[in-house]
């Protein structure tokens, strides 16, 4: 039904590409990690794809579970029934981001490497003859959805987990 004989493509393929930009547009509701400002991660060409971009964008949805607590304690009174209850502190868990990256040209190829070595990068410490040797791993900044939703958020990376699926031919 209305589909073209032996599957050809319909329109031009050539316009078809990605969005991995830099957009200061305050409408940009991707969801980005920063790149740590430091000249080992600014001046790599493994990052080059992330530089341009300006951070680590998820280039889809990403899913994205948020937690967050009050912790309350107990006080017994004397000569009462129930004790009475009082704000302690509130604690925020941690985010976790599960998004896909699908590869489909080089430019996304590139990105995915980039990704890829940023992931691992942004949860090592820095090591060898490099000027922060000993440093933790850096700090990011996690946006996304606007300015009421994560904006700046200060956020370490704690894991990565990259699944390289079997039956995809790298």
């Amino acid at each position: 039904i209305n589909l073209p004989a032996a599957g050809e493509a319909i329109g031009s393929v050539v316009s078809a590409v990605s969005m991995f930009s830099n957009n200061d547009n305050p409408n940009d509701f991707r969801v980005r990690l920063s790149l740590p400002n430091w000249v080992s991660f600014l001046n790599s060409p493994v990052l080059a794809p992330l530089k341009q971009a300006g951070g680590m964008i998820f280039p889809y949805t990403p899913n994205i579970q948020i937690k967050s607590s009050a912790n309350y304690s107990h006080e017994p009174v004397l000569h009462t029934n129930f004790p009475i209850n009082y704000y302690k502190n509130s604690e925020p868990s941690s985010i976790t981001i599960n998004g896909p990256m699908h590869v489909e040209d080089q430019t996304q190829a590139l990105y995915w490497i980039a990704a890829f070595h940023y992931f691992r990068s942004v949860t090592k410490m820095f090591m060898g003859l490099d000027a922060l040797a000993g440093n933790p791993p850096p700090l990011v900044f996690l946006n996304g959805y606007g300015n009421y939703v994560f904006k700046n958020i200060p956020v370490v990376v704690e894991s990565v987990e990259i699944n390289l699926n079997i039956e995809c031919d790298y």
